[in-house]
């Protein structure tokens, strides 16, 4: 399942980091958070043999979700 986010104002370049503990990107400084939404998604996918990832394709983010076939 892929989700798609368009008007994205994370630079590609950070795209990798998006999934680790505690990382916010450089577009987050005038929102609250703490940076663990992502890393708590990436852990529960893993927990249920599952994958999640995501790219930029043109101003469009897209999030990828992999469910096991049960």
């Amino acid at each position: 399942m892929t989700v798609k986010n368009s008007g994205c104002e994370l630079p590609e370049s950070e795209v990798v980091h998006i999934f680790d503990s505690f990382w916010r990107g450089s577009n987050s400084d005038k929102k609250s958070g703490s940076g663990l939404g992502l890393y708590i998604c990436k852990k529960l996918m893993h927990m249920m043999d599952g994958d999640i990832y995501a790219r930029i394709d043109e101003d469009n983010m897209l999030v990828t979700v992999v469910f096991k076939r049960g």
